[in-house]
């Protein structure tokens, strides 16, 4: 991102300022000041400053690539880097289906931990730490080749995030499919996507023997109760264990998993969650206009996040 965001000053000969980004961050940071000193607890609250300073510089990188990156040529890289990541996680999953131990996907790291693969644990994860964050990659990516009318292209990633067992990928996926469909009033497409699924499903069956995915696939989409270790409302019930100030203004950057030590929570949830128990209603609220904010003047062509 430095590198990049270097490149993009030389070129253009300009430092850009996204004012809307720039105010979530600066409300964010403002609000974690106030709870670090309004906490009664401020072991290991010092980090709040180190996540503000690195929100900082990384918020400052990515404004400097926001008007940069014409759409199209933006499109053709990502899906390029797309079919790379497809094809480790296929790499990963037919070795798994002969018995083998792929590798993890972390470059210059040895294989698995201990050698094993855990059909529970360790799943199909490409080059990233976790299979949500291939949702996190691949979901913008389905959303935009939608609107380029790429069919067969986001029927295959949709695929590869139903391998991956993501709930995040499975449900992000199956919402923006049904949405284009309805809205574009694409029937059709909606039923040879079900079909075309319907038929991946039998082949990754009973010819790669991944029903154990399969299935795991369905109990992760369908478990959605708040203890679980799913990230739809997982750690909402623990907003109600804060005192009502800190409900107000949250309990300060990245400080779930230190303000709930005691509850051995991890900072693990989704970004609502996250920006509620971090920053509090008021923060939860600004995090929400901003995403408005940015869906309706995102409607502008030729530039992505313009």
């Amino acid at each position: 991102m430095f590198l990049g965001a270097v490149l993009c000053i030389i070129v253009s000969k300009k430092i850009v300022f996204f004012v809307p980004l720039l105010i979530m961050l600066s409300i964010h940071s403002a609000l974690s000041i106030i709870a670090f000193f309004s906490l009664s607890e401020r072991l290991g609250t010092e980090s709040i400053i180190w996540s503000i300073t690195i929100a900082m510089l990384v918020c400052f990188l990515i404004m400097q690539h926001i008007h940069f990156f014409e759409l199209k040529t933006f499109l053709k890289v990502i899906t390029f880097i797309s079919l790379i990541i497809s094809a480790f996680l296929f790499y990963q999953l037919s070795i798994v289906a002969v018995g083998g131990i792929p590798h993890n996907g972390v470059l210059f790291k040895s294989l698995i931990e201990e050698n094993s693969w855990s059909k529970s644990y360790m799943r199909p994860n490409s080059f990233f730490s976790e299979p949500s964050y291939l949702a996190i990659y691949l979901l913008p990516v389905i959303g935009l080749l939608l609107n380029y009318q790429k069919y067969l292209l986001v029927l295959f990633f949709y695929s590869v995030l139903i391998l991956s067992t993501s709930t995040l990928g499975i449900v992000g996926g199956g919402i923006i499919l049904i949405l284009y469909t309805v809205l574009n009033r694409k029937v059709k497409l909606l039923i040879l996507t079900i079909i075309i699924l319907f038929l991946f499903y039998v082949i990754a069956i009973k010819y790669f023997d991944l029903e154990w995915l399969m299935q795991f696939n369905i109990d992760k989409t369908v478990n959605i109760q708040d203890r679980s270790q799913i990230r739809v409302a997982g750690y909402l019930e623990y907003f109600e264990l804060i005192p009502t100030f800190n409900q107000i203004i949250g309990v300060g950057f990245g400080q779930l998993s230190n303000y709930f030590k005691a509850y051995n929570l991890a900072n693990y949830s989704n970004a609502f969650v996250l920006m509620l128990i971090n920053f509090g209603i008021i923060g939860f609220l600004t995090y929400v206009l901003f995403i408005m904010w940015s869906f309706l003047k995102s409607k502008k062509e030729g530039f992505f996040l313009y």
